[in-house]
């Protein structure tokens, strides 16, 4: 085995090679970095991810997007992510380690026999007419001489320290939920049991709210609720200057001036395909040298751009194009009509206008000047920006945008350390604004501000009076109707809509009703044709009657009572992990460092 793998399997030795991508995802302290002196990316209760740690997995998920050029946004995420899942892997292993769980080596064999990893499925050794054959990978693995080679080394190391542990401490959290047959054989007549309904609806919706919500009442909202509205981390608030970068007229000419360029070069030979895909900044169609899709109607397009295709003759190449989307040359491919309609089959190269460098340094001087008056002059950041526009920002997370502007880079790094000599951050642009903000508050996980509260007790308190005015609208209709309602009466009422479904479960859905609520559950225990009271529905208040009642099947019941208890089961207790999970990261000391190796 070991010779034909030398011989044969170079492509075998890639595949697996990849498979160490996967374990570096998903293990921990597997490589001798205690040596690394670089601040840890993260700590979780005192314990380091290092940064080698944290590079090591991120490369190698990168690995898997290479052909995808993925943005910088999407990297800042993905890095967001791999960082989330080691610090809830260093929690696991604290509490694998504190349950004292072990993995023997029959598990292990278990596993590996029946769930080989997909990553290495693919190797030719394991194929049979280009399809993976479970019998190869059993007589592989069954072999001891595989384990001399480094990557089974690693993956065993991985299934003994990591996974195999994990899977028996989620099986240990899974048991603290129980299913009783009781709640089960519950579940299935609610749903089982079905009704024709006919419904009543007064949309919140359709009462607006009038009137004010004054500070006080809100302060009494908050004040009465002490237990509520705490920063779940730590959070600033800021003043922010934030300048719109605009492109300049020189940089519309610049823009415009390289598109004749492009048409210089084609003058001199140079393909449209080739000079679209070495300079179009349209990267999907550049991809395609320069080509749209195909025939299509140039109702797909944005006038001025469909108004200089149509007047194109097959192989002719237009002038410069002006859209929103920057400078283009359209070529027209072809032409035809079909169902009545005009086809055109076109290719462009783009050119954006973007800011050049004058812009961006113009703006830089004026956020430089009040820089200067604050570190060096002094000066308050209020009376530093004198004429300049700022906003206070409401209460931000670490890493959440700025809204109306969106990512500010380095206001995490700056904004959110606990110690530092700089009063103002960096002067910094997201492709948008160019930036400089000051400071203004911190407030710590656990600590409360009204501020960061007043938002949503505004919205609640709206939110009851426009309930309130649904509720007392429906039930002097009600009390109006006396019992006798039809769609005709709701129709000339305003406000109200009538809702009707047919053989609705218990636990089912009517729109205004929301799903097994309280409505579904009081028609259901009332005769044929009678009313229920005006209750709370999904975003409104309703009333309804059931015009037909339909048991659910004895037989149907006693088939489905076991196999619902093991579906509540499963996920009542992946809800429980979830859960429990949850509270671990809570409960965590956890500091993130990324910001100071990446910027935002």
């Amino acid at each position: 085995m070991l010779t034909w793998i030398s011989e044969k399997g170079a492509k075998w030795v890639i595949y697996i090679f990849g498979a160490g991508i996967v374990v570096g995802l998903l293990s921990l302290g597997q490589t001798n970095l205690d040596s690394d002196r670089l601040p840890p990316v993260a700590k979780v209760n005192g314990r380091p991810v290092t940064m080698a740690e944290f590079r090591q997995a991120y490369e190698g998920a990168l690995a898997q997007y290479a052909t995808a050029n993925i943005g910088e946004e999407a990297r800042a995420q993905l890095r967001t992510q791999i960082l989330d899942q080691q610090i809830r892997a260093v929690l696991m292993n604290d509490q694998i380690e504190s349950a004292r769980i072990r993995a023997t080596v029959a598990e292990m064999k278990r596993d590996l026999l029946a769930n080989p990893p997909e990553s290495w499925k693919s190797a030719e050794i394991f194929q049979t007419d280009s399809a993976f054959d479970m019998s190869k990978w059993v007589a592989f693995v069954s072999s001891d001489s595989v384990y001399d080679f480094p990557f089974m080394q690693s993956y065993e190391q991985y299934l003994k320290a990591d996974k195999i542990p994990s899977m028996q401490l989620q099986l240990f959290v899974e048991a603290g939920y129980h299913s009783t047959d009781a709640e089960a054989k519950f579940n299935v007549v609610r749903r089982e049991n079905r009704m024709d309904v006919e419904a009543v609806v007064a949309p919140v919706d359709s009462f607006p709210f009038e009137g004010t919500v004054s500070e006080e009442e809100l302060k009494r909202a908050y004040e009465a609720q002490p237990d509520s509205f705490w920063a779940p981390q730590t959070m600033a608030k800021f003043h922010l200057v934030a300048l719109p970068i605009v492109p300049s007229d020189r940089d519309e000419e610049n823009a415009r001036q390289m598109l004749e360029w492009i048409r210089g070069q084609m003058a001199d030979g140079v393909s449209f395909e080739e000079l679209a895909s070495s300079h179009s900044e349209d990267a999907g169609s550049a991809a395609q040298g320069g080509s749209l899709g195909g025939y299509q109607s140039l109702d797909s397009w944005v006038p001025e751009f469909a108004q200089a295709a149509r007047g194109l003759e097959v192989g002719a190449v237009s002038d410069p194009v002006k859209t929103q989307f920057g400078w283009h040359l359209i070529r027209c491919n072809g032409k035809k009509s079909e169902n009545g309609a005009d086809l055109y089959d076109l290719s462009h190269i783009l050119v954006k206008v973007v800011a050049g460098n004058e812009t961006l340094d113009s703006l830089r001087r004026v956020l430089q000047a009040v820089r200067t008056e604050v570190v060096e002059n002094g000066k308050s950041f209020e009376e530093a920006v004198g004429e300049l526009a700022y906003v206070e920002t409401p209460w931000l997370l670490r890493g959440q945008e700025v809204p109306g502007v969106g990512p500010v880079p380095g206001l995490a790094s700056w904004g959110f350390a606990e110690k530092t000599r700089e009063k103002l951050s960096q002067i910094n642009d997201n492709g948008r604004f160019m930036t400089l903000a000051s400071r203004v508050a911190t407030l710590k996980a656990g600590e409360r501000d009204f501020s960061l509260a007043e938002g949503k007790l505004r919205e609640r308190a709206m939110l009851a009076a426009r309930e309130k005015a649904a509720e007392e609208y429906l039930k002097a209709k009600a009390a109006e109707w006396n019992g006798q309602i039809d769609s005709a009466k709701v129709a000339a009422a305003g406000k109200l809509v009538w809702s009707s479904a047919e053989s609705v479960s218990q636990s089912g859905y009517v729109a205004g009703l929301g799903i097994g609520g309280p409505v579904l559950n009081e028609i259901w225990n009332l005769q044929d044709g009678a009313w229920t009271s005006v209750r709370k529905g999904d975003r409104a208040y309703a009333m309804a009657r059931a015009t037909r009642h339909q048991p659910a099947d004895s037989a149907v019941v006693a088939r489905d009572v076991a196999r619902e208890s093991v579906n509540a089961t499963r996920f009542g207790g992946a809800a429980l992990v979830e859960e429990w999970v949850a509270v671990l990261e809570k409960g965590a000391d956890v500091e993130r460092n990324l910001d100071l190796y990446f910027a935002e």
